[in-house]
């Protein structure tokens, strides 16, 4: 109960700044395309909006008090969640990490979660503003096209057939094992072995007859 009353006199002193609720603030606030959450210094959330209630899935009830930090921070300890030994003394600055977080039905998501630390005219610190963006789609195709490299440099190297990559000149880019194998040279030599137009003509005629 005094945590909450502290997060309410907290939010009381942010509304004395940023005027009644219907300030400019407020309604940037609830209309941000990105989930936002005020949380005091000891990790008890007294202020969400509607996009992050989207985006976790939660209702505003349940990420209120402790519900944000264990959506956010599972797997830390009370002790850890314990936010001025994180940021201390940097107002001004944004610290974002990438999560992957579960939301209420269990689905998985990625968010980049920022965070700033708000503190009173004595540079002492009042709450932390979080802001929470939905990264899901874009991490998903980021790890598909990570799986699909991993795919191709596997069937890369490990063809039969001569395999290389090269420039529109005919500098080489890349070989494979077999061309390497094929020509007896190692692949930094084959890399440094077509510097000028002569060179890497000569290497794809060796390569042409050694396929």
């Amino acid at each position: 109960m005094d945590s909450l009353k502290r997060s309410s006199d907290n939010y009381k002193e942010m509304d004395e700044v940023s005027g009644d609720r219907d300030s400019s603030f407020c309604s940037v606030f609830e209309h941000i395309q990105v989930g936002m959450a005020i949380v005091d210094v000891e990790g008890i959330c007294f202020k969400v909006n509607s996009k992050l209630c989207e985006i976790s899935g939660y209702p505003e009830s349940e990420l209120l008090g402790s519900g944000f930090k264990k959506l956010i921070y599972p797997k830390e300890s009370e002790h850890d969640l314990v936010l001025t030994n994180k940021i201390p003394q940097e107002s001004s600055r944004l610290h974002n990490e990438e999560k992957a977080c579960l939301q209420k039905d269990g689905v998985a998501i990625w968010v980049i979660v920022s965070k700033s630390l708000a503190v009173d005219y004595e540079n002492r610190p009042l709450y932390f503003v979080f802001q929470i963006e939905d990264i899901t789609r874009r991490k998903k195709a980021e790890l598909a096209l990570e799986d699909s490299e991993k795919k191709f440099e596997v069937i890369f190297e490990n063809a039969s057939d001569v395999i290389t990559i090269n420039e529109p000149g005919g500098r080489l880019l890349e070989v494979n094992r077999i061309t390497c194998e094929k020509l007896g040279y190692s692949r930094e030599e084959m890399l440094q072995k077509n510097g000028n137009r002569t060179d890497s003509l000569r290497v794809f005629k060796t390569i042409c007859r050694a396929s």
